[in-house]
């Protein structure tokens, strides 16, 4: 009987934790911003306090459509300014406060959930619905991981279905003879070696795209893959 009441307490006790620590997260979400201006799929200038901020949203990446176009890198900027110009949302901050250039590092919020769910993230959190519908790949980076697993998750759906820029790629034959490079722990392949994502390995590996492909590296760099 007693081992009985000591469990309850301990299963009450982490019930309330758990609750606990949803209703810190949800209030470290501050009141909404204004977006002011869209630059491309995922980085946008918002108004805060009297002040314009740029802001780059994590654990995404949306196709470029500034300094280079790169394909569905348009319709992702055309999407994003679509559902968030002019409109209020809620910043979510990771762990990091900017990137090297400076830009806030959020998760964009177009209502402030009232639990952390994956119903509430799917379809509240403006990150995740980029990813979900085809505009961005999922491209986390630690730190900043909190919701890595729902993003890897949502990019396996929009793949699965052909969405977005995934029908591009689902219709477009792939050379599986071409050289390609990959590191051990990566996910990706790369079309370059000097691809800035490998910079950092001591090891690059270099097969054919059909030897990636057969020992896991199915994802193309978002870098240097055209």
């Amino acid at each position: 009987m007693m081992q009985t009441k000591r469990k309850a307490k301990v299963s009450s006790a982490v019930v309330v934790f758990i609750l606990a620590a949803i209703v810190v997260i949800i209030q470290n979400i501050p009141s909404g911003v204004t977006v002011t201006r869209v630059i491309d799929g995922d980085t946008i200038e918002v108004k805060m306090s009297g002040e314009t901020y740029k802001v780059r949203l994590i654990g995404i990446n949306t196709p470029e459509s500034t300094t280079r176009v790169e394909p569905y890198g348009k319709e992702a900027a055309e999407f994003t300014k679509s559902q968030l110009l002019g409109k209020k949302v809620y910043l979510e901050k990771d762990v990091s406060e900017t990137d090297k250039y400076g830009r806030l590092l959020r998760y964009v919020w177009l209502k402030k959930p009232s639990e952390l769910t994956d119903s509430e993230i799917r379809t509240k959190m403006f990150n995740a619905i980029l990813v979900l519908e085809g505009y961005a790949q999922a491209a986390t980076y630690p730190p900043d991981v909190k919701y890595a697993e729902y993003f890897a998750k949502y990019e396996a759906e929009a793949r699965e279905s052909s969405r977005g820029l995934w029908a591009l790629e689902n219709s477009s034959p792939k050379n599986l003879n071409r050289i390609v490079y990959w590191t051990s722990n990566g996910k990706s392949y790369h079309y370059s070696k000097d691809c800035p994502r490998l910079s950092r390995s001591k090891i690059i590996n270099q097969g054919t795209l059909q030897e990636a492909i057969d020992i896991g590296k199915s994802d193309p760099c978002d870098f240097c893959v055209k």
